[in-house]
């Protein structure tokens, strides 16, 4: 056998050893409930970030609901942390008392070239410029003073 046909033999091999792990992968998922345990958990575990917020938004005003998001990104800034800070973000800024002043000059969530450089700015500020879920933070800001308006 030459060498092409130990590389296309070599290939055959590695997609089926793909394949194989594949099914594998499927079967174990569905014997393990399709995922709907982890979707349950996703799901609680929202609506209890949601809950939080508003239950911290009710002693508070927007800028506390602000730090308090930023601190928690510092806590656990993984990925499953930073939706959950989200949440807790977005439900904060419902119950929260208005910061006077706090949405002055914060661009609509339309403007795509001034929103992006008000965050930055305010992360900045903040002394979060480092922080790549800062920016994040500033566009639910943007959505809850646009709401308000």
């Amino acid at each position: 056998m030459g060498t092409v046909g130990k590389v296309i033999l070599g290939i055959i091999a590695a997609v089926v050893l793909v394949v194989i792990l594949a099914v594998v992968g499927v079967v174990l998922w569905r014997q393990k409930g399709g995922g709907k345990e982890m979707a349950k958990a996703a799901i609680e575990s929202a609506e209890k970030s949601e809950k939080d917020g508003r239950e911290f938004g009710r002693n508070a005003d927007n800028e506390k609901c602000v730090a308090e998001a930023l601190q928690r990104d510092r806590r656990d800034s993984s990925m499953g942390a930073a939706i959950g800070t989200t949440i807790f973000f977005q439900g904060c800024l419902k119950t929260s008392k208005e910061s006077p002043g706090f949405c002055t000059g914060v661009p609509k969530p339309t403007q795509i070239i001034d929103g992006p450089k008000w965050a930055r700015e305010e992360c900045r500020k903040r002394g979060a410029a480092n922080d790549q879920f800062c920016p994040e933070l500033m566009k639910k800001v943007e959505e809850h003073c646009y709401l308000k308006n």
